[in-house]
């Protein structure tokens, strides 16, 4: 995430804002009070003093355990889906435990929140599918292109504003909800009005483009390829 810092009752006024009237998950009720953070991040070895730890549940692991060491670390924030009596860590003075439904959820729209929620101001087109969603998604971008429009480009290789082109960091599937949306907010702020974005089955059924304003879907196909991780051909079409 970007360096600056935003506080928590500020991003869920934000959230809330954002969905009020709308039938997109609610933030969390919260009172308490505020805290001051530096960034958003489900591992240890990122958590910094100021840092939301997000313990994120995924098929096969658990950020729960390791809410002890985030706030070994300096955490100001546990983003958790489990009560605290179940964690079986004591919170220290000055930082706050937030429960919510579904944590990878909430991360997406906090991180919308975060960065002002840039997909509303560009023309957000979506591609997904089983196959040819990378292929689709640069000839849609190389058309717009070269249609004069300007337009930015997220795939699961690399990113596109403007006239840099840079490798993402991980190169197997839709980066996580922070990184989304600090890349569409840097579109924003160079001038782009469009965007084609790659998404992937796993990222559109594990939150990461949750709180994106997708405008187009574009659907390749479905085939029986990653049914490993969905189960079904029903959760597939679901997600």
């Amino acid at each position: 995430m970007s360096q600056d810092t935003r506080s928590l009752h500020a991003l869920l006024a934000a959230w809330r804002a954002a969905v009020t009237g709308t039938a997109h998950p609610q933030p969390p009720a919260y009172d308490g009070p505020d805290v001051t953070l530096t960034r958003f991040t489900e591992k240890t070895s990122e958590v910094e003093p100021g840092a939301a730890f997000v313990a994120r549940v995924r098929t096969g692991s658990d950020g729960h355990p390791y809410i002890g060491a985030a706030l070994e670390r300096g955490a100001s924030l546990i983003l958790a889906q489990r009560p605290l009596g179940d964690v079986g860590v004591s919170i220290p003075s000055g930082v706050v435990y937030l429960t919510v439904p579904d944590t990878a959820e909430a991360l997406a729209w906090l991180s919308a929140a975060w960065e002002g929620f840039p997909s509303r101001d560009l023309v957000t087109i979506g591609v997904t599918g089983t196959d040819g969603k990378t292929t689709t998604a640069n000839i849609l971008f190389t058309i717009l292109r070269a249609a004069g429009i300007r337009a930015g480009l997220l795939s699961t290789i690399r990113a596109v504003i403007g006239g840099a082109e840079e490798p993402l960091e991980l190169h197997v599937t839709t980066p996580e909800a922070p990184v989304v949306q600090r890349y569409l907010r840097r579109m924003v702020d160079a001038g782009l009005t469009h965007v084609v974005l790659e998404s992937t089955s796993h990222a559109l059924a594990q939150s990461r483009v949750a709180a994106v304003d997708f405008d187009l879907a574009v659907v390749t196909n479905i085939t029986h390829e990653h049914l490993d991780y969905h189960g079904s051909y029903e959760a597939y079409f679901a997600a």
